[in-house]
């Protein structure tokens, strides 16, 4: 109770549904090691069938500390959060996709191919929608209500002293020239 304590609900039942997905698709590459890899002794595949769901697993945990990391900076420097995928989010979502299809590869029917598919796809997608929920909590309840017009960052800024932050090299450049013209 003490860790579900100030949690909401739906975060609950994602990371639960997440882990009935990993096993089902656990147990569908236990079938692929035994059906298209028997050469493995049982003893190696033990610690190796899961490996594509352990990996997707830290593929979403990164790209969950990616998009609080973002979250952060963005609010620090006073702008909006990126709202693309991080590289750790797209491989989770391949991870996960490639997980899905070979666990089904092993089924005996079409009905126990799409039950092993579609677990692990329903599962990114529940932490994908987590994720989107959590980043629009932190940035509602972070952001500020108003912001200086003049400020000494604002004015180092016009003055050319220092840069907006967020900008790269070139497009500062770019700037001053047509600034000149």
């Amino acid at each position: 109770q003490r860790q579900l304590e100030g949690r909401k609900s739906a975060d609950v039942l994602t990371v639960l549904a997440a882990v009935v997905a990993m096993t089902v698709s656990a147990t569908g590459m236990w079938a692929f090691f035994e059906r298209y890899v028997p050469t493995v002794p049982v003893l190696i595949r033990i610690p190796i069938f899961a490996f594509l769901e352990i990996s997707v697993l830290a593929e979403a945990l990164r790209s969950r500390d990616n998009m609080r990391e973002e979250v952060r900076r963005a609010l620090e420097e006073g702008r909006e959060p990126d709202s693309g995928h991080d590289i750790d989010g797209l491989a989770m979502w391949g991870l996960t996709a490639i997980s899905g299809l070979l666990a089904s590869l092993a089924s005996t029917t079409l009905a126990e191919a799409l039950f092993r598919l579609a677990p692990p796809l329903v599962a990114a997608w529940m932490w994908e929608r987590a994720l989107v929920s959590e980043r629009r909590r932190t940035v509602r309840g972070n952001r500020k209500k108003s912001t200086w017009r003049i400020s000494p960052e604002r004015i180092l800024v016009h003055l050319g002293i220092i840069d907006p932050a967020g900008k790269t090299t070139g497009e500062v450049a770019a700037q001053r020239r047509i600034t000149i013209l």
